[in-house]
């Protein structure tokens, strides 16, 4: 058993990143959130395109580890409010962070995406299913309630009334009708969303950078957030800047000792 719940590669100017917990289905627990946000970091910082997100052959993930201890709380069991709680925090930070995103994001799903792992593929921008996967929210049965956002973001992806009976009813969406609703972008053969991924993202590389970076902080002002609005503009404002033909002579002016401000 590996201490590393997510592994990450690159290729073809792309980061892989893998949920790698098979002795559980891939089932998210505190250190695979923390673990999937360090992925999104290194992403961001780095050279690559975009990030493709999967969770390998035949599942891409099985939920919310329910298994996992309370953690730091003395006696506390993992239905303990407080670490709980935490572990929920967490988990909607990084799926608002993925929303957000600044570079393009693609799912690419094999065998079921459940509860919070419908989450974490929603928060993507494009989505590829197999045409043997399904996705599912089975909380509601079980007594609990469905989170980190899937309410929200199922309801944007197929309606009022559909994620009713999906959230309620416990309803399985199919791949198929997955991609009839608009949910996803496409399907493949099972054991073909990867490849599939790869073909969309290199159709997205061929896309001028200036134009990518645009369109994803359009994107991410469309689908809105917590940290989306204003800061989402500075953003956009201040990188565009630096392509005008002035900005580095400024800044090698002023790392030079110049000062451009009143006395």
């Amino acid at each position: 058993m590996t201490d590393r719940d997510v592994i990450t590669e690159e290729a073809e100017g792309w980061t892989v990143v893998r949920l790698d917990r098979p002795e559980v289905r891939n089932a998210m627990r505190t250190q695979t959130w923390r673990q999937l946000g360090e992925a999104l970091d290194a992403v961001e910082v780095g050279e690559t395109v975009g990030l493709i997100l999967t969770g390998g052959d035949q599942w891409f993930s099985s939920g919310a580890d329910l298994g996992e201890a309370g953690g730091s709380v003395a006696g506390a069991g993992p239905d303990s409010l407080w670490p709980s709680t935490a572990r929920l925090r967490l988990a909607q930070r990084t799926i608002e962070r993925m929303r957000a995103f600044p570079k393009p994001t693609i799912a690419a799903v094999e065998g079921y995406a459940i509860g919070v792992g419908w989450s974490i593929a929603l928060s993507c921008d494009l989505i590829v299913a197999s045409t043997t996967a399904f996705f599912a929210q089975p909380a509601a049965a079980a007594g609990m309630v469905a989170d980190a956002g899937l309410v929200r973001d199922l309801c944007e992806a197929v309606g009022y009334r559909a994620a009713t009976a999906m959230l309620l009813c416990g309803d399985r969406l199919t791949a198929t009708d997955a991609l009839s609703s608009g949910m996803l972008t496409s399907l493949s053969e099972p054991a073909g969303t990867l490849a599939a991924a790869r073909g969309l993202a290199a159709t997205i590389s061929a896309i001028p950078d200036p134009v990518r970076f645009a369109v994803k902080s359009l994107l991410a002002a469309a689908r809105g957030g917590a940290d989306v609005g204003f800061l989402e503009h500075e953003a956009v404002a201040v990188a565009f800047n630096k392509l005008q033909p002035g900005h580095a002579a400024g800044r090698a002016s002023f790392r030079q000792g110049t000062r451009f401000f009143r006395s």
